[in-house]
Order: structure tokens, then C-alpha cells, then sequence
């Protein structure tokens, strides 16, 4: 379902860097619930642990600004 016009959707993307494995999805909502539901998928496709995650240190990974410590 599309969301009202003016909405601008989000693509969040995951490459594992050894194996080139992608999950690419597109969310209205920059929030925790769409960050889980990313997370989940995630879990989903990848058959192997995952030891790390990279972000951008936006706020929708971490509720607040980041800070300069990071």
C-alpha cells in the first residue's frame, strides 16, 4: 500500500562482504518499528551469524543524536 503523496520512502540496504548477499528494502517510516522489522529480515536471509553492523549513525538506528564521541 502507498502512503499519502509527500511521504518520501527510505531504502535501507544489507551486503554481507564476503558473500555479496543483499536485502534491500523500502520503508515510509524512518522509526525504531521499520529498523526491527529491517533487522528481522535480516536474520531471515543470511544463513550464518552476523558479527557486526555498520550504520550511519542516523537517528532512526539510535533514538537520538549521535554525539562526537563516536
Amino acid at each position: 500500500m502507498l502512503p499519502k503523496s509527500g511521504i518520501k520512502p527510505t531504502l535501507f540496504t544489507a551486503i554481507d562482504d564476503c558473500t555479496r548477499i543483499k536485502v534491500i528494502r523500502i520503508y515510509f517510516n524512518k522509526n525504531a518499528e521499520s529498523i526491527i522489522q529491517f533487522l528481522n529480515a535480516i536474520l531471515d536471509t543470511f544463513y550464518f551469524p552476523i558479527n557486526h553492523i555498520q550504520t550511519d549513525l542516523g537517528i532512526k538506528f539510535f533514538n537520538y543524536p549521535p554525539s562526537n564521541k563516536f
